[in-house]
């Protein structure tokens, strides 16, 4: 039987727990500004080496979700998606150490979620170390 019918609460799915975890409750709204975030990817962290097409769709594919990205939440996002791609390792290894001290300065400013940011940190580090 429906939850609601049972007067029970919803379930939640393991991306609201998640969300709920790493934003907190509630939730913040979501502010990203996708082509600014698009912008910030490509030229700042990702220094004009993946092509500004491939970033808008991964840009706008994460947008359309649930989690509530800051603009800086969602560049950092981007750019972690093709630092993780085995095949663009070769082409981003010099920059990605440039993009981690723009997170640290983004966590210094509160700029990025906490949480997205020591993950951002830890991925590249195991990638990259």
């Amino acid at each position: 039987m429906l939850d609601f019918l049972k007067g029970g609460k919803k379930t939640k799915s393991l991306l609201d727990q998640f969300i709920l975890i790493v934003y907190g409750d509630p939730p913040p709204l979501k502010t990203a500004v996708p082509e600014m975030a698009i912008e910030i990817a490509y030229s700042d962290l990702l220094k004009q080496i993946i092509n500004k097409n491939e970033i808008s769709k991964v840009t706008y594919s994460l947008y359309k979700g649930k989690i509530p990205y800051s603009t800086n939440d969602l560049a950092l996002s981007v750019a972690l998606n093709f630092f993780k791609r085995s095949e663009l390792i070769p082409l981003l290894k010099n920059v990605q150490i440039e993009a981690r001290k723009i997170k640290d300065d983004w966590m210094q400013q509160n700029k990025v979620n906490k949480y997205l940011g020591e993950s951002f940190d830890y991925t590249l580090k195991k990638l990259f170390n």
